[in-house]
Parts: C-alpha cells; sequence; structure tokens
C-alpha cells in the first residue's frame, strides 16, 4: 500500500523527530527548515499533505500558505498549521491564508493521525462527487441565465425536493449560493448527519471549527466582508466580494438566502420524516417476522400434543377393552362400564375437535402474517 507523503516545515529538527515518532512508519517524511526553502522544493517534492509551524524566521506559515496558495503548482496541496496558541483570531488568520486545519501544541499522536486520516479521506471522497457537483453548478448557472436571481431561488426549492440525502441538500444550495458571486461556506444537519461544505464543494477542518465557536443566536449578521445566516438545522457563511459595493444587489441576496434556507429547512424536515418512516417501516417488519416465527413454533406444538393426546386415548380404549374381558363382571355391568367409558372416550374427542377449530383459526393467522413478509420482502 503506498504511503502519504507529508511535507514537514519547522526551523527545529526536533519537529521532525518528534512527528516521525508520534506517527511511526505510517507515513512517508520530508524534511524542510524554513517558508523559503518550502516555497522553492513544495512542487518538486508533490507532497500529499504540508505540516508546517506558524512561527518560524523569515516567512511565517501564514506568508508560506499564502504564497504556495498564489502558485498553480502548490495551490491545491493541503497545508495543516501547527502552533502553541489557541485562540479563535489565530484560527482564522490560518483560514484566511488557505489553511485546512489547526492542530495546537503540545502534540498528540492519536489526534494527528486521526486528523490527516479523516482530511484525506474526505478529500478523496469528495473528489468523486465533483462530476455530480458540476452538474449541479452548470443547472444553477443555466437557471440564472434564463430567469435571473430569483430564478435560481426557485430553482433550487423546485430541485431540493428531488435530493435524497443531506450532501446533495448542500451542494445544491452551494450551486446556487456560487451563483450569486459569493464564496460560502455551509453546515447542515439532520436527525442522523451534519455536514460542512464550501463553495469548492470541499470540506475545511478550520471552516469546520468556526461554525463551533459562532454563539450568536441572531438569524443574520453581517460584518465587514462575512454575512452569517442562520436557523435550526442551516447555517451559511458568505464572503462577498470586497470590491462589490452594490448594497442594493447584497441586499436582495440576503432576501433570497433566507428563501433558500427556508426550501433547505423544509427539505431537511422531510428528509428527517422519511428516514423515521424508514426505521418504523423495518422495525414493524421485524415484529411481524417474529411474531411469524413464534406462532409457527407455538402450532407445531399444538399438533404435536393433539396427536399425542388422540394416541393415548386409542391405546387406553384399546387396553380396557382387553382387561375388561379379565373382569368377571355380568351382563348388563359390562355393558354399563362400556356406555360410561364410551361417553368419557367421547366427551374427550369433542374437546379435541374444539381445539382442531383453534387450530384452524392459527393456520389461518399464520397464512396472513407470511402473506405480509413475502409482500414486504
Amino acid at each position: 500500500m503506498t504511503k502519504y507523503k507529508i511535507l514537514l516545515v519547522d526551523d527545529e529538527a526536533f519537529f521532525f523527530e518528534l512527528i516521525s515518532e508520534l506517527l511511526g512508519e505510517q507515513y512517508q517524511f520530508e524534511y524542510l527548515e524554513c517558508g523559503e526553502e518550502c516555497l522553492a522544493k513544495a512542487e518538486l517534492i508533490k507532497p500529499d499533505l504540508i505540516l508546517m509551524d506558524v512561527q518560524m524566521p523569515g516567512l511565517n506559515g501564514y506568508e508560506t500558505c499564502s504564497q504556495l496558495k498564489q502558485s498553480e503548482a502548490t495551490k491545491d496541496i493541503p497545508v495543516f498549521f501547527v502552533s502553541a496558541n489557541d485562540c479563535i483570531e489565530e484560527k482564522v488568520k490560518g483560514y484566511d491564508a488557505g489553511g485546512h486545519e489547526y492542530i495546537v501544541k503540545p502534540l498528540d499522536g492519536p489526534e494527528i493521525d486521526r486528523k490527516i486520516k479523516l482530511f484525506l479521506d474526505q478529500a478523496s471522497e469528495l473528489e468523486r462527487q465533483k462530476q455530480a457537483l458540476a452538474y449541479a453548478t452548470s443547472a444553477a448557472h443555466t437557471a440564472l441565465s434564463s430567469q435571473g436571481e430569483l430564478g435560481v431561488v426557485i430553482s433550487y426549492l423546485t430541485n431540493s425536493f428531488l435530493c435524497l440525502d443531506l450532501d446533495s441538500i448542500a451542494n445544491q444550495l452551494l450551486a446556487s449560493l456560487k451563483e450569486f458571486g459569493y464564496y460560502a461556506v455551509v453546515r447542515m444537519s439532520s436527525n442522523l448527519a451534519t455536514v460542512t461544505r464550501n463553495s469548492d464543494f470541499k470540506w475545511n477542518p478550520i471552516e469546520d471549527s468556526i461554525f463551533d465557536q459562532l454563539h450568536s443566536e441572531q438569524r443574520i449578521e453581517e460584518h465587514s466582508e462575512w454575512i452569517i445566516f442562520r436557523s435550526d438545522r442551516v447555517q451559511i457563511i458568505l464572503k462577498a466580494d470586497s470590491q462589490d459595493n452594490d448594497e442594493d444587489r447584497k441586499g436582495r441576496v440576503k432576501d433570497h438566502v433566507s428563501f433558500l434556507i427556508q426550501g433547505a429547512e423544509a427539505r431537511i424536515h422531510n428528509l428527517n420524516v422519511e428516514q423515521g418512516l424508514d426505521e418504523q417501516t423495518s422495525t414493524l417488519f421485524s415484529i411481524i417476522k417474529s411474531t411469524h416465527r413464534k406462532l409457527a413454533n407455538f402450532n407445531a406444538q399444538k399438533v404435536a400434543a393433539r396427536r399425542s393426546i388422540v394416541d393415548s386415548i386409542d391405546t387406553f380404549y384399546r387396553e380396557f377393552e382387553n382387561n375388561l374381558a379379565k373382569i368377571s363382571l355380568t351382563e348388563n355391568q359390562e355393558k354399563e362400564v362400556l356406555a360410561a367409558t364410551d361417553g368419557l372416550v367421547d366427551s374427550m374427542i369433542d374437546i379435541c375437535a374444539d381445539k382442531l377449530n383453534d387450530h384452524m383459526v392459527l393456520n389461518s393467522l399464520l397464512a396472513d402474517l407470511k402473506r405480509m413478509v413475502d409482500d414486504v420482502s
């Protein structure tokens, strides 16, 4: 199995030794001592991921990452920052510089390994979705060209109800927001899952952590370049073009996004209901199957018990007639005993006949249950 190649960038060699010890032989490592060297060699090394310290002489981690993202050859290499500073301002700096994750010292081997694997697995999965996402973007672009801004909203409200999972709902929403000229980050939650995506249709851990630290209850919150929208199941961060001074258009977009969120909320609610019905159907089917199995076992026991009773009566009657011949009774006494015995036997046969009717009812119930099981299967 091919190992992922990780480029370590730090001015202290101890960093390389520590990471190598924490992560063992799971990855292939390259080590560089400064940001300038990283810029010069990253394209040649072609790492799957760069793990870089923030504080370095010369170019610091943020500056190095910003320049990497400006190069066509290195802009797609994910960068994880390492720092001892755990404040939201530093995380936002890392995000603005183009970073994908922010790891706080002291370093924890299992945590770093989990974050690296999670990110690379997510990246691989999202890559497979690009073709479908390209189609969603194309559909949204067509809607905008033919119907204008309101057409995008109407198109989303229509198409969202064709989405069968949370990922599809989020991707459709991002495709619509992209047509308004905004970079967006969306987080959606259903009863079963939560997804976070940006306008590049990717998951960024730093963006995810920023959502976790937004505690305001306002439905719409504006900052210098960011607009934050919140509802029960949907959160959106929009970043406008800094050169766009069209306040009227910004106001229209805010109204449009509010409608889009309402549509997403409605679809997620319906998705939760559908998932709940699926679970209830599955549970009911399991109960029916279990009931059928138990009744079938009970029916088999009743059949065996009835057969045993009939056999016992026959055996008793034969033995009784044989033994009666050995007893010295008058003819009238023998007739009286046989009459009493016949009455008892007839009574027991009547009881068995009543049970036979119960058996027929049980068989009918079993047949109905079997048809239900076969129909669901």
